[in-house]
Parts: structure tokens; C-alpha cells; sequence
């Protein structure tokens, strides 16, 4: 066994002493401090054995000096207390008792039968005796102990002065001794996972906890298979596109979010999923088949009026995330009303206006008011486009959330030529998916009767438009009657989005005849109600959308005062 020696001197001019500690290390555990000098050892029983070199000489007993430091706990107003005491022995060697939380440092010197003494040795190596466990304390884990995240944060706190190290499953955790914390993220495994929280000291005692959790990945099925998966849109606009059935997200969203699906031959679905909801891993949706979209009937749509005028623009959207319609209207004097619903999905009730605000102020952008909310920079909350009788695109960030929506101050946008994004007169934004390529491009409805379109040329949540075209059908710009009014939307069920384009007093149907990228659009004709054109009163605002939940498209149609409902 090593010896670590210390010499001293022993009498006035030959003896030399060397101090020896025998710390048995299958009983005794030593290391060198980290926060002390490199002189300090640290152990963990009961007594050290002390021992040195016999002097020469005639040699009665060696006398030594303990110096003893208590460091005094929390409830005795920390800091320490020394003492000196005396003892004999009359070998080169001692059993130092030794207690908790103290330190020790040891002089020895030589006294002769005829009571003659050397000098003092140097001051032995300094021994803080620390024998209990390092105290650790993990933050609880949420509960129920399932997660959705596939890394954990774990932190806690721990109660040890001589912390040398603390490691979470394996790995190093961060330390913070002023805080007395620590911190690590974990990697989580499918299913269920043991977290195992272990520290030890300078001394050598160890202790150990441990978590368990389950990690559980949101999955999305859908029957058919293969359905495209959209997250943060609305019934306007299907959202962020996030690859297809089935899809397991291992992401820690908290709260509801939209989830929309389309497929070839079914209806579109939109939804909500709440990954807060620890009760359900698994959502399987069954899609319906797409119904021909025919309307038999035209009604009038019951809303509370006060304070509207005679332009109507309809926005169908979820305003507040409760998982029902609200309606935005804009108006002629260029406000936007919201319509809360108070009913249900499927039956809608409205009571009460209220009118959207802006940095604090109602947002008025002069007249005709044409509102559109989308998620434009993809983090997470439904902006607002406004289009204006003076033909100007605003741009209002939503700076809360889509609970609690927040619009900052309008922005105006500009394309690639550095020139506004708008029209002659009455721009009518509509953010859509135009050319297969997965980003939000801009059609802009016109007093002039066209419809205009920006690609956006730059990423998906941050767009850069180009300079506007006109859009075409077969040949030649679409164009309606009066000021055009754009909605895209499925109408034949093949998969691919048709144009919707209200006019003065009508609604004109383009559907797309490409199997893939740009739409190439073949006009139909106009919407019809039992075989007969629809004919409203003013300028007509399409909004196409399963009013009920039944299963079937119906048509909302903003006109001069009224609220159309063909079904």
C-alpha cells in the first residue's frame, strides 16, 4: 500500500519524522479536494490511522497537536469553530476519531525521557471527514409521467458542500454550486424510460434516485392512408404542410391546434388536436367521401347587424381556438367585425359584435375592408391581411396567440420589384398553395374585375412575392363583372384546389385541369341554386365551407347587407 509521507523535523539538528497516513482503502476512500488546496484529503469513516517514521534516538512518547474545525449547519448559523487539543502516543502512529464535518490537521514532535522535545513537524495534509450521502433532490416530474417531447429537461438540487460529481444517466449534469442546482436534458426512448440521477463526493459517499416516465409521440391515422397533414390553418387556408398519414410528432406543443387532411376523393377535415391531452396517443381519422357540390336551396344568414353597413366580406375562421366558427366581416367604412359563436361546430349562433384592433386603436383602412387571416411567418399565430377600397394590401402580425389574437401595427408589403403589393381598387387578398411548390402565394382580387397573382419566390415562412400576373383560364385572364373576388377551394374532388371568383351579383367557377404545379384553370360557369344561376344583390364575396358539419360544401356569400347561405 502507498504511503503518503510528510516530513518533519525531530530534534534540533538529526531527527527527521515523516507523518504518514494509512488510510486502508478497502475501508477508507481519499481525494484530493477540488475546492481546497491540494493538500486537503477528504474521507468518509469513523478514524484515520496516523502514522510516521520511527525517530532515531531515544525516544519517551511523541506528543501531538489536532487542530479541530467544525463547520457549524444552517441551523446553527453556519460558519466554524476550532479547537486545539493534546494528545500522546508512545508508537509512531494514532487512531484519529474523526466525526462528521469536521477537519483535522495533525503536528507531531518527539519528547526524550529526560523531557526534551523537537520541534513541531510542518502541518500534516488537512482531513475533512464528510460521512453522509450527497443529498439530491430532482424537480417532479409533469404528471401524469408521459411526455411528447423525446428530450426532457431534468433539473433539481442537491445538499452537499464536497459535490465532485452528479451524473444523469451517464452523462455529466450541468452544476451551479452558488444555486446548489443542477440541470441535464435527456433523450428519451419509445415507451417507458428510467432516469437515473447518481452523486458522489470528495469522500467518496454515493446516493441515487431515479425517475420513470413514459414517452408517448402524437400519431395521426387516417383512413384512406396517405392523407397530406397541414397544422395552423384555418377553413381558408389548410396551414403549414407536414407530410402525410400516418405521423408521429415527438414535439412538446402545448395546447390545441388546428390539424386539417385532404385526399383525392374525400373531404377535406379540420380539426383540433390538443397535445396537452395526455389521454390519447392515437388519433384515427375516418375521411368522407366527397359529395358533388350542388345547392338547392339560398337563405339568409341570421347575424346581428349592429354596426355593420351595407359591404359584406365573410372570413369563416376559428377567431379564439374553442373549436367553432367565428365569423370576421369586412365593412365598407373599412372595418372588421368579429362574430363569435356562441352556438356550436355545427350550429353556428352569433350574438354581439365586436371590432378587430390594431396597437390599441380599431383598424379602419379607409373603406371596403376585405380581411384574411393565415399563419404567415409560421410561428404559430394567425396573422391578418386586410384588402382596401384603395386597392393596398396591410399586413397586421399577430404579436398574442390564436387564443388571444394581438395585431400589431399594419405593415405594407412589397414584391421583389420593391413596389407595393396591391391592385387598382377593391384588393381582395387570398393566400393560397398556387403552384405545388409548398409555399403561401398571394391572389388579389381587383375593382377592375381580374385576379392577380404573387408567387411567393421566397421560403414558406418567409415569404418574398414577385411581381404580379394576371391569372388566366384557357387562354385568356379571368376576368368577372363588377370587382373580382377570389376563393380557392375543392369543388370537383380530385385533389387539386378550383377557383372561386365572386363578381357583381354571381359567383364564377374555374377548376383546375392540372394533374401537378401551376393550376391550369378551364372556366365552368357560375354557380347555380336548383338549376338556376345565383343571383345576389351587390357585390358577391364567396366563402366555400361545411357550414354544419354534415359532410357538404355549402357557399357563404357576402353581398350588399346580407349574408347569403346556398346549401
Amino acid at each position: 500500500m502507498r504511503k503518503l509521507t510528510r516530513y518533519f523535523s525531530l530534534w534540533h539538528t538529526l531527527l527527521s519524522l515523516s507523518l504518514l497516513i494509512l488510510l486502508y482503502l478497502s475501508t477508507v476512500l481519499l481525494k484530493e479536494a477540488l475546492s481546497y488546496s491540494s493538500l486537503a484529503l477528504y474521507f468518509n469513516q469513523r478514524y484515520a490511522h496516523l502514522s510516521w517514521a520511527p525517530s532515531p534516538g531515544n525516544v519517551d512518547h511523541y506528543l501531538l497537536e489536532i487542530t479541530d474545525t467544525h463547520f457549524l449547519s444552517e441551523d446553527k448559523g453556519y460558519g466554524s469553530l476550532t479547537t486545539v487539543s493534546y494528545t500522546t502516543s508512545s508508537l509512531p502512529s494514532f487512531q484519529l476519531p474523526c466525526e462528521h464535518n469536521h477537519s483535522y490537521q495533525v503536528r507531531v514532535k518527539a519528547v526524550s525521557p529526560s523531557g526534551h522535545t523537537s520541534d513541531y513537524s510542518e502541518p500534516s495534509v488537512l482531513f475533512i471527514c464528510d460521512q453522509k450521502q450527497p443529498l439530491i433532490t430532482p424537480t417532479p416530474l409533469p404528471s401524469p409521467h408521459k411526455v411528447r417531447s423525446s428530450h426532457l429537461p431534468i433539473t433539481g438540487t442537491f445538499n452537499e458542500p464536497h459535490l465532485s460529481s452528479l451524473t444523469i444517466n451517464g452523462q455529466a449534469a450541468s452544476l451551479n454550486p452558488a444555486a446548489q442546482s443542477f440541470s441535464a436534458t435527456v433523450n428519451l426512448e419509445v415507451g417507458e424510460n428510467s432516469i437515473a440521477i447518481v452523486a458522489s463526493d470528495l469522500a467518496g459517499n454515493t446516493s441515487s434516485t431515479s425517475l420513470s416516465l413514459t414517452y408517448a409521440p402524437l400519431t395521426i391515422l387516417s383512413l384512406p392512408l396517405g392523407a397530406q397533414l397541414y397544422w395552423n390553418g384555418n377553413y381558408a387556408y389548410p396551414g403549414i404542410p407536414s407530410g402525410t398519414t400516418p405521423q408521429s410528432y415527438t414535439h412538446a406543443l402545448k395546447g390545441p391546434h388546428t390539424l386539417r387532411l385532404s385526399y383525392p376523393g374525400f373531404n377535406d377535415y379540420y380539426g383540433m388536436i390538443d397535445f396537452s391531452d395526455l389521454s390519447q396517443d392515437t388519433y384515427t381519422i375516418t375521411l368522407t367521401p366527397f359529395s358533388p357540390i350542388r345547392f338547392s336551396q339560398l337563405t339568409t344568414l341570421q347575424i346581428e347587424k349592429s354596426g355593420l353597413d351595407t359591404h359584406l366580406h365573410p372570413l369563416v375562421v376559428d377567431y379564439n381556438l374553442d373549436g367553432r366558427k367565428d365569423l370576421l366581416i369586412g365593412t365598407g367604412e373599412g372595418r372588421i367585425a368579429l362574430l363569435a359563436n356562441t352556438g356550436t361546430e355545427s350550429a353556428p349562433s352569433f350574438s354581439g359584435v365586436s371590432f378587430l384592433r390594431s396597437g390599441g386603436e380599431e383598424i379602419k383602412v379607409g373603406s371596403g375592408a376585405a380581411p384574411f387571416m393565415v399563419d404567415l411567418n409560421n410561428d404559430g399565430a394567425q396573422d391578418l391581411l386586410v384588402g382596401s377600397g384603395e386597392g393596398s394590401i396591410l399586413y397586421y402580425a399577430n404579436q398574442g396567440s390564436n387564443r388571444e389574437p394581438v395585431f400589431g401595427l399594419p405593415v405594407v408589403l412589397k414584391d421583389t420589384a420593391g413596389e407595393e403589393l396591391g391592385v387598382d381598387s377593391q384588393s381582395v387578398p387570398c393566400v393560397v398553395e398556387w403552384n405545388g411548390d409548398r409555399k403561401k402565394d398571394l391572389l388579389i382580387g381587383s375593382g377592375s374585375g381580374k385576379v392577380v397573382v404573387y408567387v411567393n419566390v421566397g421560403s414558406d415562412s418567409e415569404p418574398v412575392f414577385s411581381v404580379p400576373r394576371v391569372i388566366e383560364a384557357a387562354g385568356g385572364e379571368v376576368v368577372v363583372e363588377g370587382s373580382a373576388a377570389p376563393f380557392m377551394a375543392e369543388w370537383n374532388g380530385d385533389g387539386r384546389k378550383d377557383l372561386l371568383v365572386g363578381g357583381n351579383g354571381y359567383v364564377e367557377v374555374y377548376v383546375d385541369t392540372a394533374s401537378e404545379g401551376e393550376p391550369r384553370l378551364r372556366k365552368v360557369g357560375k354557380v347555380t341554386v336548383s338549376g338556376e344561376e345565383l343571383v345576389v344583390e351587390g357585390e358577391a364575396v364567396p366563402f366555400l365551407v361545411d357550414w354544419d358539419q354534415d359532410g357538404n360544401q355549402e357557399l357563404l356569400i357576402g353581398s350588399n347587407g346580407v349574408l347569403y347561405r346556398a346549401r
